[in-house]
């Protein structure tokens, strides 16, 4: 790995072991030079991790830089995966959606398969938080669509 590659990963774990936002570590100043680098090792940790704390702070990262083709096909299952599991906390799966969103501007068809997903969600009594976020997640989805024409 190139020396900045090796900060990067060092300043992302270094947040991981300390439960810190890699935003705000003070280990990732000096990286922020290489927001790609940062981004793709940020959705590597996101699609690897299984801790909630850690996983809602990579992706309110990730909601930061625009979707990379880095793995993006484990990517987007795992952001799936964090929706439909229910045992996960809401702020996990409210993020997720959002993340989703560029996933939908992208490939406007998976909307149709997120749909699914959310009504499955919709059967079960839900939080005021989950029900927001699915409201701003479709919110977001109508506005991208309709600048697509779609």
């Amino acid at each position: 790995l190139h020396p900045s590659t090796q900060s990067i990963h060092a300043s992302i774990h270094a947040c991981m072991a300390s439960s810190i936002h890699p935003s705000i570590h003070p280990s990732t100043k000096k990286t922020t030079k290489h927001p790609y680098v940062l981004a793709r090792s940020t959705q590597q940790l996101t699609i690897q991790s299984t801790n909630q704390s850690i996983l809602r702070n990579l992706l309110v990262s990730l909601l930061e830089f625009p979707l990379r083709d880095y793995r993006e096909s484990d990517f987007l299952d795992s952001l799936i995966t964090h929706v439909k599991n229910e045992e996960n906390k809401v702020a996990l799966r409210v993020y997720s959606l959002y993340k989703l969103t560029e996933f939908v501007q992208r490939y406007p068809e998976i909307k149709v398969e997120i749909d699914a997903v959310i009504e499955l969600i919709q059967e079960h009594p839900m939080s005021p938080a989950m029900k927001v976020g699915i409201r701003n997640f479709e919110t977001m989805c109508q506005k991208m669509l309709g600048k697509l024409n779609v």
